[in-house]
């Protein structure tokens, strides 16, 4: 199934059984295993490999392979304020004690 707006790349072939939302970009030479799913606004990287039974959510950027059958994927923030943003970024990247 594939939804209005998505853009597929060159040499993605696409396993069976998979849905793609809205405004999703598949970058040339991903290919997409078996019963996949993207939601709006996500992205796939050039090269990247999707096994069966993936869920991506919805403005997910995808830049690496994912291996694992049956994984869940999210990665998209809720709009705030950008000093705030930055402040949550700088607090996740230092280091627990």
């Amino acid at each position: 199934i594939l939804d209005s707006h998505g853009l597929i790349g060159h040499d993605s072939p696409l396993g069976a059984h998979n849905a793609v939302a809205g405004q999703t970009a598949i970058t040339g030479a991903a290919p997409i295993a078996r019963h996949c799913r993207f939601g709006g606004r996500a992205g796939l990287m050039r090269g990247v490999l999707i096994t069966d039974q993936v869920t991506v959510t919805a403005m997910t950027m995808v830049m690496r392979s994912i291996n694992a059958t049956g994984a869940q994927y999210s990665s998209g923030w809720p709009v705030e304020p950008s000093p705030t943003w930055r402040w949550r970024v700088a607090k996740l990247r230092r280091p627990r004690k």
